[in-house]
């Protein structure tokens, strides 16, 4: 039988979006506000006009103490796997870095083709430290099938905080995996990541 019954040719595109921008309660608005007492203080709910909260049974007006920027993230590359075969008695897994290093493993073989981690650009307050809320598992589709995506990855917490002008970079990385005999084609997925300050 020939050999090329054997290998199957894959084209795998993730592409990350739309990403969406999320913010803890107090960090998505005009600003925080606060209750004081005296020398008490505690974080009222944001709301559009700034206006009141209740504690300790009683209402109290609430003061702009900080004014926050909302955090916004864009995506500056698609994350790309590249060619690659795999053997259908054994299953694959192509493995991309926040940093773009590609690892193959298992029955994957490269083929060539453009591979890279996925990099967003993120926006927000000057020095404040942000997280990436990435998903477990994403399902790509092709024409003949589907392709599973898991162990999302992305750069070090020392790297995640905004510069001294609000700008900053992600990379995105995760492993896919091949079964054994996976269809060839070319697979597409969208893959949800939100932001949020620490």
């Amino acid at each position: 039988m020939p050999a090329k019954n054997f290998l199957l040719l894959l084209l795998l595109l993730a592409l990350l979006g739309p990403s969406a921008a999320a913010a803890r309660t107090g960090d998505d608005g005009p600003g925080r506000w606060a209750c004081r007492d005296g020398e008490r203080e505690w974080i009222c709910d944001d709301t559009e006009d700034g206006a009141r909260c209740d504690h300790d049974r009683r209402r109290w007006t609430c003061e702009l103490i900080e004014h926050l920027t909302r955090i916004r993230v864009r995506e500056r590359l698609p994350l790309r796997f590249g060619n690659v075969i795999t053997d259908p008695r054994r299953p694959g897994r192509v493995v991309i870095l926040p940093s773009g290093e590609r690892r193959l493993e298992g029955g994957a073989t490269d083929m060539g083709g453009r591979y890279n981690a996925a990099e967003f650009a993120i926006v927000g307050m000057p020095g404040r430290q942000f997280s990436v809320l990435l998903p477990e598992e994403i399902e790509l589709r092709g024409r003949n099938g589907t392709l599973t995506i898991r162990d999302f990855t992305t750069d070090s917490p020392e790297t995640l905080r905004l510069n001294r002008i609000g700008l900053g970079r992600i990379g995105v990385g995760a492993t896919l995996h091949m079964k054994p005999g996976q269809s060839s084609g070319h697979y597409r997925g969208r893959i949800p990541i939100s932001v949020q300050y620490e």
